[in-house]
């Protein structure tokens, strides 16, 4: 027999072999339809299958060792299979397969997957995947950080499994076996011991994130803050195997509360604010090194004059102990001044930024320190990020913060680390320090002023509109953060990259000098915004407020930027319109305009609440020939835009592209 002849049938044989089981159906051409076809073939629970593809498919699928498929049957559910297939024929064959109900997430960042690896063991899987690129697969196995995050959940013994194609394989979380708490802050610690104590649990277990966990073992000082501004008297701790946790035993607790103080004000204002509270037993913590010096390390007759000049008039014992003065049976005469709701505790920060300040201490009622903090059972501060104080925080332009608290004092101690560039920029220009600020900085407040003397216009809703456009076409989304500026006015303006704080803080900057009024507001969005893969209901997110004609609207430039240019779907809006997609405190803001100021709104968008409106509005914006249009249905029972597409469909002889955007209801129509 010839060769020739031999290849021909062993060709034959081989396709004989890989025929389909069932009918063969028409070529698959993509990714989606071919999830589609498994999906079919799961909810038949088939198993055996075969399928034909396009070639240029098939080449994709079989790349570097069938990674794509590989993917695409995690997606689809399929557990285990024998796989089978044919370069010549482009065809696949499926036979022993196995089903899967595991849960699966893409991730793009390593701040996906922390997110990811919660979402998904809140639902208490016995295994699931994780689809990265491979270059994010290996970081996330040399950091060790995914069993972090699994710990976050409350879950250890977590068996990761990490394969070249970027698919993490996940199986048998196992809960943590005693009490535990995560930490992502100094607040959060303190709370979580805050429990424990009203547990009276000599043995727990604290979950900090990487970053925190990493900023702790860098800086001594602090994470000594960390232990004795917390209900811990006597302690010890452990490193678990696990990254970021610490195990802590033979624990007992204390009432004394401990506050931090760098200066001499810091100790007088300390002192001075036990009285009214009726506290008789506290403990000062001196973290500056020239104040222990002061007060410590030499003869106490100076300390002694400090504290009498406090209101303290005796006490039963005052001893100190590494860098701590302990004062027992302390009799105080002082009244304090206390803030009480949330509108004083904005207007004090905002006073305190305004100077540039970087350490204060607020003394809070015990309703504010409550609502700022919450209660030890139901901490206000929860991971993902809408902390009321931290939204405060975050109104004054501050950035970067320690926070230390004290439930029993009601003192909320700041040390700033940095404000917004924002804010730093604005500040020196008011003060005229200009030539003060570091290179970069002065050259951001040059392209601001510029910027904002080229947007000025009478009318200051024309200016706001002016400012929102020029910076979205000057900055691009920045997807994943490639330095410390993209989420400032620096980066926005120079580098024309920015990530949500940045696009706010650039609008900040901007339209404050040019005469608007205007604050970042800090909170969570609902769905994914521009560039930004999420996971569950919400993320954290930043935007801006604009005070026009005394109310205030919601201004999202970040949102607003599109491939198609500026966008004004998320420009001026009020509360009917913003709550859709925006969660922030409300308590912690300004009150937005109720509803959303339709005579503001762009001439090419129109607002619908019934199917005679969408038709009117489809009809006016073809006849006055737009070549792109927005639907938005504000109202509360209709939001048919499919029948739109149909009449859009009818009322135009070329093709167009549109945009359905569920969290705001609105319909975006391009014209070809």
């Amino acid at each position: 027999m010839s060769k020739r002849l031999l290849s021909l049938l062993l060709a034959l044989v081989l396709l004989l072999a890989l025929a389909p089981a069932a009918s063969a159906e028409g070529a698959i051409a993509d990714e989606e339809e071919l999830l589609a076809f498994l999906a079919r073939q799961k909810e038949a629970q088939t198993e055996e299958f075969a399928f034909t593809c396009e070639p240029a498919l098939f080449t994709r699928l079989m790349a570097e060792d069938a990674a794509l498929l590989n993917v695409l049957q995690i997606k689809a559910g399929i557990g285990e299979a024998r796989v089978q297939y044919s370069e010549q024929s482009c065809l696949i064959r499926f036979s022993q397969v196995a089903y899967s109900d595991a849960p699966w997430a893409e991730c793009r960042s390593e701040g996906d997957a922390c997110i990811a690896v919660q979402r998904i063991l809140a639902q208490e899987p016995a295994s699931f995947h994780l689809l990265c690129s491979p270059e994010l697969a290996q970081r996330l196995a040399n950091s060790g950080n995914l069993r972090n995050y699994a710990a976050q959940a409350g879950f250890v013994n977590i068996q990761f499994r990490y394969y070249t194609n970027g698919v993490i394989e996940a199986r048998d979380p196992e809960p943590f076996p005693a009490a535990w708490a995560a930490a992502d802050d100094m607040a959060q610690f303190d709370a979580a011991v805050e429990r424990f104590a009203l547990q009276e649990l000599d043995e727990f277990d604290i979950v900090f994130s990487p970053a925190f966990y990493r900023e702790l073992t860098e800086d001594e000082e602090l994470f000594t803050i960390l232990h004795v501004t917390s209900m811990l008297d006597r302690y010890s701790y452990t490193a678990q195997p696990i990254p970021g946790v610490l195990h802590y035993y033979r624990v007992s607790y204390t009432q004394d509360p401990c506050l931090v103080c760098r200066s001499e004000a810091d100790v007088r204002a300390a002192i001075s604010h036990m009285g009214p509270l009726g506290i008789t037993s506290f403990r000062l913590y001196l973290a500056d090194k020239g104040l222990r010096e002061l007060l410590i390390d030499k003869p106490l007759a100076y300390p002694h004059e400090l504290e009498v000049r406090s209101g303290l008039v005796t006490a039963d014992n005052i001893y100190h102990n590494n860098n701590t003065i302990f004062y027992k049976g302390a009799y105080i005469l002082a009244e304090a001044d206390f803030l009480s709701t949330p509108e004083e505790a904005c207007a004090w920060l905002e006073e305190q930024a305004e100077t540039g300040a970087r350490a204060f201490t607020l003394f809070c009622a015990p309703e504010l320190y409550a609502l700022l903090l919450g209660e030890p059972d139901s901490p206000a501060a929860p991971r993902d990020g809408m902390g009321p104080l931290y939204d405060l925080l975050a109104q004054a332009g501050i950035s970067d913060c320690e926070i230390t608290a004290n439930r029993a004092t009601g003192a909320v101690a700041i040390a700033v680390r940095s404000y917004r560039p924002g804010r730093e920029i604005l500040r020196a220009a008011a003060a005229g320090t200009e030539a003060e600020l570091p290179e970069r900085q002065r050259e951001t407040l040059e392209a601001a002023r510029a910027l904002a003397e080229e947007c000025k216009a009478a009318d200051p809703l024309e200016t706001a509109r002016r400012i929102h456009d020029a910076l979205c076409e000057r900055i691009v989304y920045a997807d994943e953060e490639e330095s410390d500026e993209d989420d400032g006015a620096v980066g926005a303006l120079l580098n024309g990259r920015a990530n949500s704080a940045g696009y706010s803080d650039a609008y900040y900057l901007v339209g404050s000098l040019a005469g608007l009024e205007v604050r970042c507001q800090r909170g969570e969005s609902r769905v994914k915004g521009q560039g930004v893969v999420t996971y569950g209901e919400t993320v954290p997110h930043t935007w801006n407020l604009l005070l026009l004609d005394g109310s205030w609207s919601l201004v999202d430039l970040s949102w607003d930027d599109g491939e198609d240019g500026p966008a004004c779907s998320w420009f001026n809006l009020g509360y009917d319109r913003a709550s859709r997609s925006h969660l922030w405190n409300e308590e912690m803001s300004v009150p937005l305009l109720e509803k959303t100021d339709l005579r503001a709104r762009p001439e090419n968008e129109f607002s619908v609440r019934s199917a005679a409106e969408m038709e009117k509005a489809v009809d006016t914006a073809l006849a006055k020939g737009y070549e792109r249009f927005s639907l938005v249905f504000d109202g509360q029972d209709y939001a048919d835009w499919e029948a739109a597409l149909e009449r859009i469909g009818r009322g135009v002889s070329g093709s167009f592209r549109y945009t359905w955007l569920p969290e705001l209801r609105e319909l975006r129509v391009f014209l070809a």
